[in-house]
């Protein structure tokens, strides 16, 4: 998985968030509003989304989409699961919160899966 995230699209990018299973990890006590806000705003940004931190070998489009369908599929979805578990959050309800933030690093770890698979289908990892 180092190869993943060896130089990743987003490297530069001063609002790109580095750990995203850190930051998608973070408890409903933990997470505050200023924390979602980024998080929904980054995961919104082909430039900086969680795609972006994956390797820059990835193919994208000019504004950093990828171009496997798969993982665009996937990117869009977990934009939604973040949106609706920033929800939550605003609505108070903990417990909704938790059951969100399972299927966003869900999610999460199938960008990871999809992202692999290219990366072997590219032979750039093994």
């Amino acid at each position: 998985m180092e190869k993943l995230y060896n130089n990743p699209y987003s490297k530069d990018n001063p609002n790109a968030i580095k750990d995203w299973f850190k930051v998608l990890s973070t408890s409903y006590d933990d997470m505050g509003t200023e924390l979602m806000h980024k998080l929904i705003s980054a995961s919104g940004s082909w430039q900086i989304c969680a795609c972006a931190n994956l390797s820059i070998d990835i193919p994208r489009n000019r504004f950093g989409r990828p171009l496997d369908i798969k993982l665009y599929c996937l990117g869009m979805i977990l934009e939604e699961n973040i949106r609706d578990m920033g929800y939550e959050l605003q609505c108070g309800n903990s417990e909704a919160y938790g059951l969100t933030q399972k299927a966003v690093i869900i999610t999460y770890r199938r960008i990871e899966l999809r992202a692999t698979e290219i990366l072997k289908e590219m032979g750039i990892i093994n």
